[in-house]
């Protein structure tokens, strides 16, 4: 999760670009449904952040 925060932040990429580049590097990765949902709240807060929402 941490690993795909970082990259869309880094890239602004959205949660599943960032997750099949991780999927891509550790195929063992799973993302829960809490996983995927603060994952998804931190998109809202980076386009928040750039004035995007």
């Amino acid at each position: 999760m941490f690993v795909a925060c970082y990259l869309m932040q880094k890239h602004d990429w959205y949660p599943n670009v960032a997750y099949e580049f991780v999927k891509q590097k550790r195929p063992q990765v799973i993302l829960g449904n809490a996983q995927w949902r603060t994952v998804n709240e931190y998109r809202r807060f980076l386009d928040h952040k750039h004035g995007l929402a």
